[in-house]
């Protein structure tokens, strides 16, 4: 059902039919954006809020409830932590072929056999990615594990080949 309403905005004062169900307050677009509507609306990307509003929020539970807090009040304590502090710490364990891989002494060690190579791959003479494979597995023989002549420069490709890992689809043979 329609009804007659009045525009909201005063100098406009036209009278303008709409559906009951609608909720519109304004005849046209130019009655909508009078001065003191755009007041607001630049108001509110300024980002200065309305005052009753904002005393309103200032007061409310809900905002004194995630107010900022510190230390251990604080919800997100205990995230960012290094060490004990963090909720994942499992007591120091690492892996030892992890800190094998991290130790200064292996760095040292594959450069070493890098430079002994010259940089490039033995087997097919890449020079691209490279990595240094032990020739004794360290699992069987870790008393060699710091031996230059137990390390050699290989390509990524080349190092999948030697331990017959997958390549795309096949499967290499040694």
């Amino acid at each position: 059902m329609k009804e007659v309403r009045l525009c909201a905005n005063q100098e406009c004062g036209k009278e303008f039919t709409v559906w009951s169900s609608q909720k519109k307050r304004y005849c046209c677009r130019k009655c909508t954006m009078t001065l003191e509507r755009r007041e607001s609306i630049r108001q509110e990307k300024t980002g200065k809020p309305n005052p009753k509003v904002s005393i309103a929020l200032k007061n409310s539970i809900s905002a004194k409830k995630y107010q900022f807090k510190k230390g251990k009040d604080n919800p997100a304590f205990g995230r960012n932590q290094t060490g004990e502090a963090n909720h994942n710490w499992k007591g120091g364990k690492t892996n030892k072929n992890q800190k094998l891989r991290n130790s200064p002494q292996y760095k040292i060690w594959r450069q070493a056999c890098m430079e002994r190579d010259h940089f490039q791959c033995t087997d097919c003479g890449a020079k691209g990615y490279l990595q240094v494979h032990h020739i004794k597995e360290v699992s069987n023989y870790p008393e060699l594990i710091w031996e230059l002549d137990n390390g050699k420069t290989v390509c990524v490709s080349c190092h999948e080949k030697i331990h017959g890992r997958f390549i795309g689809k096949f499967k290499q043979q040694k």
